[in-house]
């Protein structure tokens, strides 16, 4: 009886369109959750409809540290520098001994390290060269308005292979663009036109302290 009735149950069941909770052999079949799919049809989701957790894509993901800010560059550059020279006392051999001077003109503290270069210009054609001497290189630290300087000698005279000139060009280490600076005599003053026997040795020192610069 019962087994007649549930039967007939789900006869009208069907005839209403409402199928989902009654199986062939008159007992209730097992219901699905509204909306329910299985995960592998249903992009991403479980079968309860909700959204599934996925790993983290980490092919494209750069898992290094955050690189860091590149320290500022503590050297002077030719921008911030100031050239001149210091010429004391000289003898009667036309050997010329002058001080190369560079002064920070900027704002914050900055580094010379190493040798200058140097050409003495007629205009704006280079007349000579200076070559390097001396190995004792320190690091030479310029507070705004700090100095450093580099002995430069040279012979000066006449001859085939001396000329006139009228300025020193300065690059200061590691740097590109050139300073222009008078060959200026403590005593007697800035000089608008010197001889240099480019056939003579024409030396630079390195940078160092301004301690040795003569003074009247």
């Amino acid at each position: 009886m019962g087994a007649r009735l549930m039967a007939a149950i789900c006869s009208a069941a069907v005839l209403g369109g409402a199928v989902a909770g009654c199986s062939t052999t008159g007992q209730p079949a097992a219901t699905t959750a509204p909306g329910a799919t299985s995960a592998a049809n249903a992009g991403g989701q479980t079968s309860a409809g909700q959204p599934t957790k996925q790993a983290p894509d980490t092919a494209d993901t750069d898992t290094t540290a955050a690189p860091t800010k590149a320290a500022q560059s503590t050297r002077c550059h030719s921008s911030e520098l100031e050239a001149s020279t210091v010429t004391g006392a000289q003898n009667n051999s036309g050997r010329i001994g002058t001080y190369v001077v560079l002064t920070n003109k900027s704002q914050r503290t900055c580094t010379i390290y190493g040798y200058p270069g140097i050409a003495f210009l007629n205009g704006d054609k280079t007349f000579a060269t200076a070559k390097r001497y001396g190995d004792s290189i320190a690091e030479q630290k310029l507070s705004p308005g700090g100095k450093a300087a580099a002995y430069l000698t040279f012979q000066s005279g006449k001859g085939a292979d001396c000329g006139t000139v009228t300025r020193i060009q300065v690059i200061p280490p590691d740097e590109t663009e050139p300073l222009r600076t008078k060959l200026i005599d403590l005593y007697s003053g800035p000089s608008e036109q010197f001889s240099v026997c480019s056939g003579q040795t024409i030396s630079i020192a390195p940078f160092g302290g301004v301690d040795q610069l003569p003074h009247k």
